[in-house]
């Protein structure tokens, strides 16, 4: 099905006969993949002339029943993107102008376009252009941007419009003639209010954003952006509201650095971009660190990134062969013949599994700990775990 456009561009290219196939934007040149999340994909669409586009294709995951069930229960996530921006338009809220949405009836596919925000760039890539690489005059910059950004806010909480989501790449601040205009985008799980939004959901949000800034703003740069949130002027002191606010920002940013922690936790668990899992054959499998998400909070200039397949060929020669690791890993084995500790390993785990969660579980709360990077584990014809590995990044001089 496809919705009514707002308005009809020149070249025809939204409507029959020349409108593009949305569900193959790989085989279009003009179409360009800039993001990739779970069941949805991000393009950017040149058109003819200036004008350009930007359409979220989602895909269904998972169990068709499921997804069908859900579909009944919840509308579609293009929909319901869809309805929160048109919603937001109309209470004035800075979001991008919606162009179409197109839905499949068979397979649940969706697409939703909206128009481009020009001459935008993200705030956290503003902050690392233009704050972080002066040598001088931060101060004016930064008094700029947060300007900017907390009047965004301060508009979109009034009018009963919070955003969930609110991670420095889902703000983009657009040059006008009139100065910075911060803009929300990926507003998809936002909460709309019939009123101004709760102090709660107000802080919470905040609190998500200032924790991209804990690390990479002093705390005098964050005050003044709490103040012109307030409306206020930069003074001393903060009134009775601004301490009130304060303190639910506090709250819930660390109720918020902990649902961050318990999410990068369950990645250890599951095959993904940071953490995978490697069947290496006759038992053995690993669990190894692809990606190292942490570095600017525990640099490890010695510790690349690697593959699955890097991965798998530099562990089956030292499984499987006995040959000595690799320069770059530090490898140790450990076995068990017991039946107690058989028993043992295989109900909680190896000692060298345990060893690696526990240390990402301490590295995820920023709290310093050795690093590891992945385990081996072995399962006999019982399916009992016998034998374990547990890896390191290696020494100069020895293990």
């Amino acid at each position: 099905m496809l919705l009514p456009f707002q308005r009809n561009r020149p070249g025809g290219f939204l409507l029959p006969p020349r409108a593009l196939n949305w569900f193959a934007l790989e085989a279009q040149p003009l179409a360009q993949l800039v993001k990739v999340g779970r069941g949805r994909k991000t393009w950017r669409v040149q058109t003819e002339g200036d004008l350009a586009f930007y359409a979220k294709v989602f895909e269904p995951t998972g169990p068709r029943f499921w997804m069908r069930l859900k579909r009944l229960v919840e509308a579609d996530a293009a929909k319901r993107e869809w309805k929160t921006l048109c919603r937001a338009a109309a209470r004035g809220v800075p979001a991008p102008q919606v162009v179409s949405l197109c839905m499949h009836g068979t397979n649940g596919r969706s697409v939703f376009v909206t128009e481009e925000i020009t001459h935008a760039r993200s705030l956290a890539r503003t902050w690392s252009d233009d704050v972080e690489l002066l040598p001088k005059g931060r101060r004016a910059v930064v008094a700029t941007l947060a300007e900017a950004v907390a009047r965004a806010f301060a508009e979109a909480h009034r009018a009963g419009f919070v955003h969930r989501d609110a991670h420095p790449e889902n703000i983009l601040l657009q040059e006008t003639p009139d100065g910075l205009r911060a803009v929300f985008v990926d507003v998809r799980g936002a909460h709309l209010s019939r009123g101004p939004a709760s102090l709660k959901r107000a802080a919470r949000s905040i609190a998500q954003l200032d924790h991209f800034f804990r690390r990479r703003a002093t705390r005098t740069e964050r005050l003044r952006f709490l103040k012109s949130y307030l409306g206020g002027t930069v003074s001393r002191k903060l009134g009775r509201e601004g301490r009130d606010s304060l303190g639910a920002i506090n709250q819930s940013g660390v109720a918020h650095a902990r649902a961050l922690a318990r999410q990068r936790d369950r990645r250890t668990r599951r095959s993904a971009k940071y953490f995978g899992k490697i069947d290496l054959g006759k038992g053995h499998r690993a669990t190894v660190v692809l990606k190292l998400a942490r570095r600017h909070v525990f640099p490890e200039p010695q510790v690349p990134d690697r593959t699955p397949d890097e991965w798998r060929s530099l562990l089956q020669p030292i499984v499987f062969n006995r040959l000595a690791p690799h320069d770059l890993l530090c490898v140790e084995e450990q076995s068990v013949r017991r039946w107690s500790a058989l028993l043992g390993w295989s109900l909680r785990g190896s000692p060298a599994r345990r060893a690696f969660l526990h240390s990402h579980c301490l590295r995820h709360r920023d709290i310093l700990s050795e690093l590891i990077l992945g385990y081996v584990e072995h399962r006999n014809s019982l399916g009992m775990i016998d034998r374990a590995w547990l890896i390191r990044p290696g020494r100069p001089l020895s293990c």
